[in-house]
């Protein structure tokens, strides 16, 4: 890992709850630098002002429009194209393939399983570094 390496956890307004306060400990815990958005409009800001290495979605729910609006912003800059993105969900309906189809690099149901998101995340952050 590259010091400094910095991760966007964004969720909801009233979301932002104990999985957000773990996630943000555990990758400054390992070095990383964590923002903190609460919803969708906050983290475009957060990647317009400070580009992240990576986000990191959470929802309760689903993909819904407004992720995948967020989600498309991204991926049709330019400048932040390559950013990769997690999304982790309680949900179990959700199509991986499509999530793919979307710009979704990964994707992780609750509970939360710390070390594979872990390992997860120096993949693809090492991936985007070659």
């Amino acid at each position: 890992m590259i010091a400094n390496e910095t991760i966007l956890i964004i969720g909801r307004k009233d979301g932002l709850d104990v999985t957000h306060q773990i996630l943000a400990l555990a990758f400054r815990s390992k070095g990383y630098v964590t923002l903190v958005a609460n919803d969708e409009a906050e983290g475009l800001i957060f990647v317009e002002t400070t580009p992240p290495d990576l986000v990191i979605i959470i929802d309760d729910i689903s993909v819904n429009d407004t992720y995948k609006d967020f989600i498309k912003n991204l991926r049709t800059d330019a400048l932040i194209s390559q950013i990769p993105i997690i999304f982790y969900t309680a949900s179990t309906k959700i199509d991986e393939a499509e999530t793919l189809k979307m710009g979704i690099d990964a994707l992780f149901n609750m509970p939360l399983d710390l070390r594979k998101m872990m390992t997860s995340v120096e993949t693809l952050l090492m991936r985007e570094s070659n």
